[in-house]
């Protein structure tokens, strides 16, 4: 499998982690160690797929700050998605037993929050490398969405795409 096509099945699978965090926001019906292991699912996805998309190969590791280290020695600036190394715990230790008394409950919209700019930040690279348009942003409760169309096509162009009604 090509890289590209490694990291676009990466990014789908995130964008399945991603979407199951926006569903998760009430604590009292999804436990923390639950919302964090798709939290860290979601993140350690992501950074794989950067990392192909660089034509990179990636260790099979759950470990974010390495990953994140990998991104950050090929000069990528990604010092904006650290807070994610928190969520490294959540992917097998605490996936399968509750919470630590000592671990601190998390701020859900946050981490939802990390999770969406780390997807659209990976989106953008990886249309960029395959040399295609990029969703730029997602509005749920509107008809429309910003698309950013590859640099060929001209620097700082923005379009916006409206649905029609139904």
């Amino acid at each position: 499998m090509s890289d590209h096509k490694q990291a676009r099945v990466l990014l789908e699978a995130a964008e399945r982690d991603a979407s199951a965090l926006r569903g998760m926001g009430d604590a009292a019906v999804f436990a923390d160690e639950i919302f964090g292991f798709h939290v860290q699912q979601a993140a350690e996805k992501l950074l794989k797929a950067w990392l192909a998309s660089l034509g990179e190969i990636y260790p099979l590791s759950h470990d974010l700050a390495s990953l994140l280290d990998m991104l950050r020695t090929r000069g990528s600036d990604i010092a904006r998605f650290d807070e994610l190394v928190d969520y490294t715990r959540y992917a097998v230790r605490l996936r399968y037993a509750s919470a630590d008394s000592g671990v601190h409950p998390f701020d859900r919209d946050n981490a939802l929050g990390q999770v969406e700019a780390l997807l659209e930040e990976v989106r953008r690279r990886l249309a960029e490398a395959e040399g295609g348009w990029t969703l730029t942003s997602r509005f749920r409760r509107s008809k429309s969405c910003w698309i950013t169309p590859p640099a060929a096509l001209g620097e700082g162009l923005l379009l916006r795409v409206l649905t029609p009604s139904r």
